[in-house]
């Protein structure tokens, strides 16, 4: 029975710890629905500080912290280049929600964002991030 009962917890802590390591870190994603078809990206490096990515004009980066499904992204920076008046404004609205984040959730290639009004923003793994890829 200790051995049937050791064995059952083995697995349990097995598939525990393949869950834990089911995330976002080190993986780059792809906006599913931006408007004007905009090339709006997020990536997120291996160590689990820093996302970065394209916000249809201009690269933008920052910090950000997970605690279980809560997620905050911290001040963002960006580079400060002009582009056509649809893709600005698909730029700005995507990078005055980032800031309101409270939470994520991931399904299969899926990453969720989520503010705390119900807002989300679907976005479909594209690969690792540049750094991972090596």
């Amino acid at each position: 029975m200790k051995k049937l009962l050791a064995a059952a917890f083995a697995l349990v802590l097995l598939a525990a710890c393949s869950k834990a390591s089911d995330s976002f870190s080190g993986k780059e994603y792809k906006l599913t629905d931006a408007s004007d078809n905009a090339e709006i990206t997020i990536a997120f490096d291996k160590d689990g500080s820093r996302f970065y990515g394209q916000s249809a004009v201009n690269r933008y980066f920052g910090s950000y912290k997970k605690d279980g499904n809560k997620l905050t992204l911290g001040p963002i920076g960006s580079t400060m280049m002009a582009g056509p008046e649809n893709m600005m404004k698909a730029e700005s609205a995507y990078l005055q929600f980032l800031p309101e984040v409270v939470s994520y959730k991931l399904d299969g290639k899926k990453l969720v964002l989520s503010d705390a009004k119900g807002k989300e923003l679907v976005f479909e793994e594209i690969g690792q991030t540049p750094k991972e890829a090596d």
